[in-house]
């Protein structure tokens, strides 16, 4: 008889649920409004495989709260949302971003750390604003050459990869005054 039963789980956000009973392809609209509100989005420890596209297009969707807009309301002023600046996507099971993260245009802080990532977007190399950028604890197994064109960046943690060089082209990260590249499989810099 207990072979049979799932074994309960205890996710802090949302109490006790049985294990593989979370829909990680959905996010709470709350979530998304409170994240347009302060321009920081923590979606970390969901047991997401994927990145649901809501996600990527916070700030381009008219938001459900504006469909029923009461000037009244100064709690719901939609119209006064940040852009993103803050994702937290860490301790997820994501094998890949999607190209859309370019929407993400305000993104100055990326983390995506301890998941199962084997590349990165090439559309990371436009997000302009990036400062900090944690990848580690993936398995990247080439240095992202598309990180390089971050030209704000100051902090880049990727260890914890499998990453076996480090080509010239780091050096354009001029603003860089933080790099972990430690327990990679590094043989040459």
């Amino acid at each position: 008889e207990m072979a049979t039963r799932k074994p309960i789980a205890r996710n802090p956000k949302f109490g006790f649920q049985q294990n593989g009973s979370t829909d990680s392809s959905h996010i709470h609209p709350s979530i998304l409004k409170q994240g347009r509100k302060s321009g920081q989005l923590n979606l970390s420890g969901r047991s997401m495989t994927k990145v649901p596209n809501e996600v990527w297009r916070i700030n381009i969707d008219v938001p459900e709260e504006s469909k029923t807009v009461s000037l009244d309301n100064t709690d719901d002023r939609w119209w006064e949302q940040n852009d993103l600046t803050k994702l937290i996507l860490a301790s997820n099971w994501l094998t890949e971003l999607s190209e859309d993260i370019k929407e993400l245009v305000a993104l100055t802080v990326l983390d995506v750390h301890d998941n199962r990532l084997e590349s990165l977007p090439q559309a990371i190399s436009t997000l302009e604003c990036l400062v900090k950028l944690d990848v580690s604890r993936n398995k990247l197994k080439e240095f992202p050459s598309c990180i390089c064109k971050c030209q704000n960046l100051v902090s880049l943690h990727i260890e914890h990869n499998q990453i076996t060089a480090m080509g010239p082209e780091i050096g354009s990260l001029r603003k860089l005054e933080e790099l972990d590249l430690s327990n990679n499989q590094l043989t040459s810099l």
